[in-house]
Parts: C-alpha cells; sequence; structure tokens
C-alpha cells in the first residue's frame, strides 16, 4: 500500500517517539499508536489511504471513536482493545487482552493524564504478568505558555523505581515557522544527546527543508537532509534525500510526484543514486473514478531498463461513497493473479464494524489471514491491522470533540463564492490547520493559516461545494462555500 506520509515524516516521529521502546505489535494496539500529544511535528503530507476510502458521510461532523475492537485469526479470537474516554472525550485508558484458555486474558493497558488544557502530560505502560500489573514505562509531556510541546521525558520501570532512559525537546524559532527537535538519552546519570532535526516550513506552512544531525560526543555532525518541493496547491512535487558519508551529505534517493487537474496524486517514482546518476527503482501509479475514488493503485519495478508489474490493489465502493471492498493483486511475468480480499460492513455513520479477508488458493476464495482496515471518526481515521481473519468494532459518539459549529472561535472567509483565490481572516494568534473537504469528504487542500487576512490559492480546486474546517486548540469550525 502506497503512503504520502514522507520519509521527513517518519524520520522525524522517530525522533519524536524512539524512545517509547517496545517493538511494534501488530495485536498491540496501544503501544505501536502514536499516542504522544498532538501535532508533534508538523504533517507534509495527508495519507493517499485517507484520501482513497475516506469521503465524508452524510453525517460530516460528529466525532466518533472506536472503544472497543475484537480480532479473529481464521475465525478464531486472537486479541481484544478496549479503550476509555474522559467527559472531555479524551483517551484515559487503553486496555489489551489476548484469548488464551478459551478466555480473554489481560496482557497490557495503558493509562493517561491531561492538563486543564485538555494536552496530554503523562502516560503509564503496564504489563499483566503473573496475575499482577507490572509497570513498564512512563512519559510525561510539558509545554511553553504557547501550548506548543516542549518536552518529552521517557522512563522505565527497573528495580522497582523508575529510571530514565530517553528526553526530547523542542523549540520552535523564528516565530514557529521553524522546529528544533533533540533527542538524548540517559546514561550514567547524564543525558547524552543523540539527534537533531531541524524543520523549515515554507509560506504555505510545509516543510521544504528538515536537516537530521547526529552528535559523536564532541559536535553536531550531518546525517541526512531531506528537501521538499511542491506546486501552488501545495501538492508536493518532490522530495531528495540525502545522507552522510564521511562527514559530507551525497544524493541517497529521492521520489516525484504528479497530480491531475483535481490536485489527485495519479503517478510516484521513487529513484536511487547510483554511479553518480539517479536510477529508477518503483513507480506507483493511480486510478479514480468520476466520484474522485482511487479504484486502482499499481506498483511497477525498474527492472532490465523497462517498469514490469509487481502488484496492485483494486478497491471497491458502495453508494455512500465507503470502500466496501478491497482486492490484493500480484504479477506472474503475464496475468494479473488473486491474492487476498477484505470485504467490510459499516454502521449509519461510516464506521467500519466488521472486515473479513480472504485468500486465493488452488483456485478459490478461502477465509484468511492478511491486512484489513477500520475506518472511524470520518476521514482523519484509517486503522491498518495486519494477519488477521476479522475482525468486529463497537464505537461511541463524541460530538464534544468535533462537530460542526461556530461558537469554538470566529473567522471570516471571502468572497463566498470562491474564486481562483479567496481570503481567510483569524483573529487567534493559535497555529491553525486550514483544510478544504469536498462533500464526499476529500480533502483538497491542507495548509497553516496565521492570525490575520490570508490569501489563499482555489486555483486547482474545480466548481462546487465545500466545507472549509479550521482546526487549533481551541477546536474546529466549519463553513460551507461554493468554488465558482
Amino acid at each position: 500500500m502506497k503512503s504520502c506520509l514522507t520519509i521527513t515524516f517518519c524520520l522525524l516521529l522517530s525522533i519524536c517517539l524512539q524512545s517509547f521502546g517496545q517493538a511494534n505489535k501488530n495485536k498491540d494496539l496501544s503501544r505501536s499508536f502514536p499516542y504522544s500529544p498532538e501535532d508533534l511535528i508538523s504533517l507534509s503530507g495527508q495519507s493517499d489511504l485517507l484520501n482513497r476510502k475516506s469521503p465524508e458521510f452524510n453525517n460530516l461532523f460528529i466525532g466518533w471513536e472506536w472503544d472497543t475492537l475484537v480480532t479473529y485469526q481464521l475465525a478464531n479470537p486472537y486479541y481484544r482493545s478496549s479503550r476509555a474516554f474522559n467527559i472531555e472525550g479524551n483517551l484515559s485508558s487503553w486496555l489489551s487482552e489476548d484469548w488464551g484458555s478459551n478466555q480473554w486474558v489481560s496482557s497490557s493497558k495503558s493509562m493517561y493524564e491531561y492538563n486543564a488544557a485538555s494536552k496530554l502530560i503523562a502516560r503509564v505502560d503496564q504489563d499483566f504478568t503473573n496475575s499482577a500489573w507490572v509497570n513498564v514505562s512512563n512519559e510525561s509531556y510539558s509545554y511553553f505558555l504557547s501550548g506548543d510541546l516542549e518536552s518529552a521525558v521517557t522512563k522505565n520501570w527497573q528495580n522497582q523505581q523508575w529510571t530514565n532512559y530517553s528526553k526530547r525537546n523542542w523549540e520552535y524559532p523564528n516565530n514557529g515557522k521553524e522546529i528544533l527537535a533533540y533527542s538524548s538519552y540517559w546514561n550514567n546519570g547524564a543525558w547524552d544527546p543523540s539527534l537533531r532535526s531541524h524543520q523549515y516550513f515554507n509560506s504555505m506552512g510545509l516543510d521544504s527543508l528538515v536537516l537530521i544531525d547526529e552528535w559523536d560526543g564532541i559536535v553536531w555532525l550531518p546525517f541526512y537532509r531531506f528537501t521538499s518541493t511542491y506546486d501552488e496547491a501545495g501538492n508536493m512535487l518532490m522530495q531528495l534525500t540525502e545522507r552522510s558519508v564521511n562527514g559530507i551529505l551525497e544524493n541517497a534517493s529521492r521520489n516525484t510526484y504528479g497530480y491531475d487537474e483535481n490536485n489527485r496524486q495519479i503517478w510516484s517514482i521513487a529513484e536511487d543514486w547510483q554511479d553518480s546518476e539517479w536510477v529508477p527503482s518503483l513507480r506507483q501509479s493511480s486510478v479514480y473514478d468520476a466520484s474522485g475514488h482511487e479504484i486502482e493503485a499499481k506498483l511497477e519495478m525498474w527492472k532490465l531498463g523497462a517498469w514490469t508489474n509487481t502488484s496492485r490493489e483494486l478497491y471497491i465502493f458502495n453508494d455512500s461513497g465507503l470502500m466496501s471492498s478491497h482486492q490484493s493483486e500480484i504479477w506472474d511475468g503475464a496475468f494479473w493473479q488473486f491474492r487476498e480480499r477484505g470485504n467490510y460492513s459499516f454502521d449509519a455513520y461510516g464506521n467500519s464494524t466488521s472486515g473479513d479477508l480472504e485468500s486465493y488458493e488452488s483456485g478459490q476464495w478461502s477465509p484468511g489471514d492478511g491486512i484489513l482496515y477500520m475506518r472511524y471518526n470520518h476521514s482523519d481515521s484509517w486503522l491498518t491491522l495486519s494477519n488477521l481473519n476479522r475482525y468486529e468494532t463497537s464505537y461511541r459518539a463524541m460530538p464534544e470533540t468535533v462537530k460542526e459549529n461556530s461558537e469554538a472561535f470566529e473567522f471570516e472567509v471571502y468572497p463566498n463564492p470562491l474564486g481562483n483565490e479567496f481570503y481567510v481572516k483569524l483573529s487567534l494568534n493559535l497555529k491553525t490547520r486550514l483544510s478544504i473537504l469536498d462533500m464526499n469528504g476529500v480533502c483538497r487542500l491542507s495548509i497553516w493559516i496565521e492570525e490575520g487576512v490570508n490569501q489563499i490559492s482555489s486555483a486547482g480546486i474545480a466548481p462546487g461545494a465545500y466545507i472549509i474546517s479550521l482546526e487549533n486548540e481551541k477546536g474546529i469550525v466549519t463553513r460551507r462555500v461554493i468554488r465558482q
């Protein structure tokens, strides 16, 4: 499956989250999720998986969170995750259980604590061992007065006491238009620096340059550099990755992207730097239907000077615009061969309540284990579940966290209908994300805006009705607009 979450994001996220320490286990969702405070770093792109499978449902801005997830392997119970929330809608606990001896057995849990502004300030992880809960790790967070994350300290439970393990610190120079992040580890009673990242943003709020340095014990040395370019609609056109060789940054890889007139990604090419030239390695291409749903994603490899089919994903949508099934196929050199497929059911609000996987073997479909997807909370949330045959999910409504409103804060959009450009006036000195969603819920534009009057191009957006959503720490406010 492709993803537009760039290498930049992955590297930065690893700096932010590396001290969580536990190896990701598919069944241990509470440890594999990015459950640190919101917006640790800026995403440079939105996942194609979200855009492909997540048009907004009719009840557009009711928030939903799943509270119970039960999974199966070949019809046998496998693991269960249960989540609880406080009255503000924040996640307060996450319990994971395994199936054993015909009953659910506790495995691990995480507990969360928030400040008065609903920002996460502490998380404690425990494992259930010898019929008792045992501490594993905890993490504490601090914030600047502006609300930006300042530090995160991770401690592990050793010898019946909490012991420092890692620390991350953030700075926001140039009025927040840059982000500095540092990671360090506890060693012999002191913090040893490890990595440093410096992220720069362009005028659209997208990261254009990221520098990663490593500490050699005396000075910071170059480690990686990521350079990104975008078109006027904010679509990434190219990302160049350079890595340090003997202290000098050299070309390593690059990704280039192409889009159609509706700003939908239709191809991407990955290349590696070999013998002083760029050599193609992978190409991803996409096909969309008239409603804007991605119905095919094909992967090719560069072999013997030509592109060769490798695999493809096919997607089918129901009348409500929800992905009812996906099918994976592989290329055998002459024909596409079935591999696996998933089928999904949804509730009245567009949340996926179940998913079933089948594998193709010996000329027929039969239950199998593989990758399934779980949709909830509209287009912002898709959960990938691996090595499963089936899942069942229940949800709870959270209208207090995500709803169509004009109460959290005020902003102005003009003119309406929109032309090739429009203006958004914001009276809050807060980092604010502006998103434009079409009536299928597909995100057509997502940028950061600032206090004051922001001039925004809508040249790449087709005529029609849209939702403009502004989100910051005060909440989410929406407006309906027309693009003429």
